[in-house]
């Protein structure tokens, strides 16, 4: 989030520095503190390093709203999908043994794998999979709250539309990475877990790293998600991200991820030591694919590199990452020739991560300030104010006075499709329920025989049903991914 890209190369003309970085970060907490107070984000983890100088590791406000724990450098947050930089990392270090080619079709190495598409299925490399040019759109309903397997994911792809070609459009896309962390597990008989561990969290020292929403929920001093969208901050409880793991299911700290920015920094090294090629790490951050524009005239150029977002910010490299699931919002931003690092993680649904990651840039950097915050909450303002203005178009077209063909109780029943997974509709004491990924919300009539159901923290969906040549109820069809046919749910026997 945050100025328009026109391709890939990169021009830096750096600005002349207005003042000392030294001040400048002085009053950096004090500013903190007022912007969670503004956005109503219960707590943020904020660090910041320089030329190997940590300027900054600290917490501010609180982990756990209801039992008042605060937060630490030391408490772990949820990194999401700045997650996906250390599956490129092991990735690179397996191409770097010989282990796999970045080129080569990923069928050689897992011959399930099949994308609807024959050409894509024939010609995807490890590289086409972590750099989001795989022609498939997102498609997250397929993952969110599923509890199947990434083998089971691998599987579900060949049933999903793309809406691209391979290598033509940049479409971001989890399940790839999914499928990138799955092979890197069945190349080295072992894990995508097993392959961080010891790759990366081991010889880095970060011990207080996970992988798994398990140790999250068992943590006493982690933080807890927050939903910030009411009038005030709303704990709410842990998405799990296990079966799309390698894309956004690591837990860690300001204290360890230090570490992790000092082994980018360092150019491999980290303490004195060798963990990782140069030239490895410098493959890393080479542009792939010109990604989607900012909103932000300062940032430019963003392309997409391995496992993170290379720009240019005010004549300087920028290698980032942010990340978000259900409570939290994250960034993981490099300066490699400034030498410069910034980590910042929160418990809440806002841009305050990106505004204090942009924020405490131009301070390290000495730059003349920019309006962040102003900006930041001006496009929020117009974003809910589209939302709205989208809701009462939808309630425009809706035709009054229609009733559905059928008895409600006749809508009820399982619903399948074999990328998408079960949607469950039950008929309780004269209305209409869906149940689909861990949720179940009101399914209520629209008119004709479309019904409209609101997920958690999302737009309301619109889903029709149709007859089969009985007459019967037979299919629900709900338009689940934008650019992509709706979504045909078969009613199952069962």
């Amino acid at each position: 989030r945050g100025g328009p890209g026109f391709g890939c190369l990169h021009t830096p003309l750096p600005e002349r520095p207005s003042m000392a970085p030294r001040m400048r970060l002085d009053s950096f907490p004090a500013y903190v503190r007022r912007q969670m107070r503004a956005w109503k984000v219960p707590g943020v983890g904020l660090g910041i390093v320089r030329d190997g100088k940590t300027l900054i590791a600290d917490g501010y406000g609180l982990a756990d709203s209801r039992r008042g724990v605060e937060v630490t450098a030391d408490t772990p947050f949820a990194i999401c999908s700045c997650s996906k930089a250390f599956t490129c990392l092991v990735l690179a270090m397996l191409a770097e043994e010989g282990v796999i080619d970045w080129e080569r079709p990923v069928r050689e190495y897992l011959p399930d794998f099949r994308m609807q598409d024959a050409f894509a299925t024939e010609r995807m490399t490890p590289r086409d999979l972590v750099t989001h040019r795989s022609g498939l759109p997102r498609h997250d309903d397929v993952w969110f709250g599923s509890s199947a397997d990434r083998q089971t994911m691998l599987r579900r792809l060949r049933h999903l539309q793309p809406t691209a070609d391979l290598r033509t459009r940049y479409q971001y896309q989890n399940m790839m990475y999914s499928a990138a962390g799955y092979l890197a597990g069945v190349v080295t008989d072992s894990s995508w877990e097993a392959q961080v561990q010891t790759r990366i969290l081991d010889p880095l020292g970060m011990s207080s790293t996970t992988m798994d929403i398990a140790s999250m929920e068992a943590s006493k001093i982690a933080a807890r998600p927050h939903d910030s969208s009411g009038k005030k901050p709303r704990q709410i409880t842990y998405r799990n991200l296990d079966a799309i793991g390698p894309a956004g299911s690591i837990n860690s700290t300001v204290t360890d991820m230090l570490r992790w920015i000092s082994l980018h920094l360092g150019a491999g090294h980290f303490e004195g030591r060798r963990v990782v090629n140069a030239k490895t790490m410098r493959s890393l951050y080479q542009p792939h694919m010109p990604a989607d524009a900012f909103t932000f005239d300062e940032l430019q150029q963003p392309c997409y590199a391995l496992g993170w977002t290379s720009l240019i910010y005010r004549g300087h490299r920028v290698v980032s990452h942010s990340g978000g699931i259900d409570g939290f919002r994250c960034r993981t931003s490099l300066l490699p020739d400034d030498g410069i690092g910034v980590v910042c993680y929160t418990n809440g649904t806002t841009d305050l991560p990106h505004q204090l990651t942009w924020e405490a840039i131009d301070r390290t950097l000495g730059l003349e300030p920019l309006p962040w915050a102003s900006r930041y909450r001006a496009m929020n303002k117009r974003e809910q104010a589209a939302g709205k203005s989208r809701r009462s178009k939808d309630l425009r077209t809706r035709v009054k006075g229609t009733k559905p063909s059928h008895r409600l109780a006749e809508y009820g029943g399982v619903y399948e499709h074999p990328g998408y997974g079960k949607v469950t509709v039950v008929h309780q004491r004269g209305k209409l329920r869906l149940s689909m990924k861990g949720f179940d919300v009101p399914l209520k009539h629209w008119h004709y025989d479309v019904f409209e159901y609101t997920p958690p923290r999302a737009e309301p969906v619109r889903g029709s049903f149709f007859g089969n040549r009985d007459g019967q109820i037979g299919q629900l069809s709900l338009p689940l991914q934008e650019g992509t046919d709706d979504i045909v749910f078969e009613r199952s026997e069962a």
